[in-house]
Parts: C-alpha cells; sequence; structure tokens
C-alpha cells in the first residue's frame, strides 16, 4: 500500500508539473547563421515539410559565395521546428537544408544539414537554450557552414 501510495503521489506531482509547462505559450526561437562557402549562389526557393505553427524567414533572399544569412525559424509551445528550408543553386538545382530542432523533452539530437552530390554542411557552432521548460526547444542559435563537395573525377 505504501508503494501504492507513494506512486499516486509521484503521479499527482508529474502531472502537475506538465500542467503548469503546458500553459507556457511563449513560442520557440531559433537563429540559425548559414555562411555559404562554396562556388555557387544559394537563393530561396521556399520551404517544405514543416510542422504545424512553423514560420521560417530569412533575412536574405540570396546567399552569394562568401556571404551569410539567417534563417530564424519560429514554432509554438506545442510542436517541435521542422522542415527543409529550399535553396537553388545557379544551376537550378534545389538543395534541400534540413532544420530539425526538437523540444527538450524530445529523446535524440537537433540536426541542421545538408547533404546531396552537390553541397554539404557543418554545424560550426550551437547555443543550447538555458530555459529548462521541457517543451522549449533544444537549441536557440547556430552557426552552419555550406562547402562545396569534394568531387573526384
Amino acid at each position: 500500500m505504501k508503494i501504492f501510495k507513494k506512486c499516486c503521489l509521484f503521479f499527482m506531482v508529474y502531472a502537475l508539473t506538465e500542467l503548469c509547462y503546458a500553459f507556457d505559450t511563449n513560442p520557440g526561437m531559433l537563429s540559425l547563421t548559414v555562411i555559404n562557402h562554396s562556388k555557387e549562389t544559394l537563393s530561396y526557393s521556399g520551404v517544405t515539410g514543416t510542422h504545424l505553427g512553423n514560420t521560417f524567414l530569412m533575412s536574405s533572399n540570396d546567399i552569394l559565395p562568401g556571404g551569410t544569412a539567417v534563417i530564424t525559424g519560429v514554432t509554438t509551445s506545442a510542436d517541435d521546428l521542422m522542415g527543409a528550408v529550399r535553396l537553388r543553386d545557379t544551376e537550378g538545382n534545389v538543395n534541400l537544408f534540413r532544420i530539425d530542432d526538437h523540444r527538450r523533452s524530445h529523446i535524440g539530437q537537433p540536426m541542421f544539414f545538408m547533404n546531396n552530390d552537390h553541397l554539404v554542411s557543418f554545424v560550426k557552432s550551437r547555443t543550447f537554450n538555458p530555459n529548462a521548460n521541457p517543451h522549449a526547444l533544444a537549441i536557440v542559435a547556430a552557426e552552419v557552414e555550406i562547402e562545396d563537395r569534394f568531387q573526384s573525377s
């Protein structure tokens, strides 16, 4: 009977804690700096695969070689920030830049990557969210470098 009471007490404390976090309506926001080290000019052409309530904005429609742009992603307090930003290069290829920024309660690592036949990306730095709320995004800022993929002939 003591174990049952302890389990009930634990469940009530857990439920109360989750209820408090559920009323947190602050949106999650990610600031992603993209540095273009490739030879291609990358042009923004939309976003696909987003979750409900996700919004992505770019500081510039074109990222010139050697240039940078900031992608700002905003989500509701109820969902992860996910989507694929379409960046078209000068040859007309559409390169998908995948953004997966999970809630702190999610098991797994947030990912920001581009990996195809032409371009590849590397995360240079990232800033974890200091907010302890399990519904907060795991990462609030990151810096990603895009480079030409080495191709042997």
